[in-house]
């Protein structure tokens, strides 16, 4: 259970991090190419004996390039939804995308759909739109591209991961998301040197600090699922569920952030969502 706590507070965290990052004015893609790579060095110490059986598999190595690309670039609108709409709308557009596996395994894989499911989606689509209205503004122009690039990103993480762990790397989840991580490093690395920019000394800070708690929140619910307390259909919806709530109480009480009614009823949505499609979507 200590594992599933951690999870929770260093997710959490994260979405600090991401607020703190754009107070300070740090620069948030070096921050974020940083980030992954400590977190990817991190992995890499701490899994290497998995290194050599996992990269003799060439799919392994493709398929955490091409994950490298997705994470970076959706860990950047996060870090930008986060700034820019709050902390609540950031953890909410992260952890809705919970219903995107469900929609694809329903469309793909002819999974059976009930009520419960349907009124989870619907739900999931309601929270989205709810969270990030803001009074005073017009919805189409608030809303924006971010938190839906958040949520559509998060969602096609999930999926492919989530076929990944079935399919190709079963037995080897943390050297899997340390390559992920390196290869969005990488990717980062280059981007930066192509458009000639100066490295923030401040970049490298918060790239640390994020780096370091962005592989813990990976790491302990690896270790969660790993420990056979709660099974994974429960421990995801109680985890981001979690996250979810954590963040909301941190974003009112520790930066002010103003909610509407709306905005209220749109977290709650997002909940109820999480619940149903956790608990109440089988059979």
């Amino acid at each position: 259970m200590i594992y599933l706590i951690l999870s929770i507070a260093s997710s959490t965290l994260l979405f600090v991090i991401f607020r703190w990052i754009g107070l300070a004015r740090i620069n948030n893609f070096q921050a974020v190419a940083i980030n992954y790579w400590v977190a990817g060095l991190l992995g890499l110490g701490l899994f290497f004996k998995d290194v050599p059986e996992f990269t003799a598999k060439p799919d392994n190595l493709i398929t955490s390039g091409a994950m490298g690309i997705l994470f970076i670039t959706i860990f950047y609108f996060m870090v930008r939804t986060t700034q820019e709409y709050g902390i609540s709308v950031g953890s909410v557009a992260n952890k809705m995308a919970v219903v995107i596996p469900t929609v694809v395994a329903i469309s793909l894989y002819s999974e059976p759909v009930n009520s419960w499911k349907i009124i989870g989606i619907l739900l999931a689509i309601v929270s989205l739109y709810l969270t990030n209205k803001k009074k005073g503004k017009d919805s189409s122009k608030y809303i924006g591209l971010f938190p839906i690039i958040v949520f559509l990103g998060s969602g096609l993480i999930d999926t492919i991961l989530n076929y990944a762990a079935f399919k190709l790397v079963r037995e080897y989840e943390g050297i899997f998301t340390s390559f992920i991580f390196l290869a969005a490093g990488i990717l980062g690395a280059i981007a930066i040197l192509y458009k000639r920019e100066k490295l923030q000394n401040k970049a490298l800070i918060g790239g640390l600090v994020l780096g370091t708690v962005n592989f813990g929140s990976i790491y302990f619910i690896l270790k969660t699922l790993n420990a056979d307390i709660l099974g994974a259909s429960a421990i995801f919806p109680i985890n981001n569920l979690s996250i979810v709530l954590c963040s909301t109480f941190v974003s009112a009480s520790f930066f002010k952030e103003k909610l509407s009614l709306l905005n209220i009823f749109g977290i709650l949505f997002a909940i109820a969502s999480i619940a149903i499609l956790g608990f109440l979507n089988h059979g």
